[in-house]
């Protein structure tokens, strides 16, 4: 049992209701105890520079460290740091294999940028009706901006062929 164990939901609360770098600070305490969506969320706060400097190769290391547990989230942000860049050399390979793994379990995002990899031959042979399939499944799950993102991408193949 840690600390963060005995806190009380307003005691977590109060905790994240303080500034960015306190909110940072709390953060990191979660995920250096092993809170896979903390260490999610840290990796995000890293990448973005909330509450702390931006660094994207210690945002990756977070981001692994939270999908080796399984969390979905964070393994499609290791795919989105090797896909552009953010603290490593672009590996489009890599990129794909961890989206695939995240879209397979469901994820909306990662089947988006799954799909779009396969319907580019970025990083994976080009396979177009698997690419539509993706995005027609992420366009009828409406979640927001993934679906809206996967529709506009499903009219272009209707406009494009």
């Amino acid at each position: 049992m840690t600390a963060l164990d005995t806190l009380s939901p307003d005691a977590i609360a109060a905790r994240l209701s303080g500034s960015p770098e306190d909110r940072a600070a709390f953060v990191r305490e979660a995920a250096d105890a092993g809170v896979a969506e903390a260490q999610a969320v840290y990796g995000q706060m890293l990448l973005d520079g909330t509450g702390v400097a931006a660094d994207p190769a210690a945002a990756l290391a977070w981001f692994v460290k939270a999908a080796a547990q399984h969390h979905v989230r964070a393994l499609n942000m290791v795919g989105r740091c090797y896909d552009l860049g953010w603290g490593t050399p672009v590996d489009k390979a890599c990129a794909a294999e961890c989206y695939r793994v995240a879209a397979a379990r469901g994820l909306d995002w990662a089947m988006y940028n799954y799909a779009t990899l396969l319907a580019l031959g970025d990083g994976v042979p080009e396979d177009r009706p698997a690419a539509l399939a993706l995005l027609e499944r992420v366009a009828a799950m409406n979640t927001g901006l993934a679906s809206a993102k996967a529709i506009n991408f499903v009219g272009s193949f209707a406009e494009d062929g």
